[in-house]
């Protein structure tokens, strides 16, 4: 018996080109999240002075400064770290807020004399 508005029903049939493209996706958005790169981790607890607003290097080095004066960049650790840090460019220094200033101004001078041409303390809102 067949009703006079029944239509034939029609399988459901998977879109062949759907496959595909969700492997385009996936690639494309592994491709982003690999090329974005990740920030680098400070070696030791540090806590950031409060500033006006945050402050971003923009892509530079990233120095890390321990309340003890200790340096770090990358796996390079004390004076050494002078010598890695590339000529001509931006550095971001991240500074714990119980460095002293005579210490931040010591590597100023230090980072002056390798050639790097901009340096920011990196700063938290409050």
């Amino acid at each position: 018996m067949r009703f006079a508005d029944a239509r034939p029903r029609r399988r459901a049939v998977p879109d062949a080109l759907s496959v595909p493209l969700v492997g385009v996706v996936f690639l494309l958005l592994l491709f982003f999240l690999l090329s974005a790169g990740l920030p680098p981790h400070p070696p030791g607890p540090l806590d950031l002075p409060a500033g006006p607003g945050p402050v971003d290097a923009g892509g530079g080095a990233v120095l890390f400064l321990d309340a003890e004066g200790g340096l770090a960049f990358g796996a390079l650790r004390g004076p050494a770290v002078f010598r890695a840090l590339p000529a001509g460019r931006a550095v971001e220094i991240r500074a714990d807020r119980g460095v002293s200033a005579s210490a931040l101004a010591h590597v100023l001078a230090r980072l002056a004399e390798a050639g790097i041409a901009e340096a920011r303390l990196v700063t938290v809102t409050p």
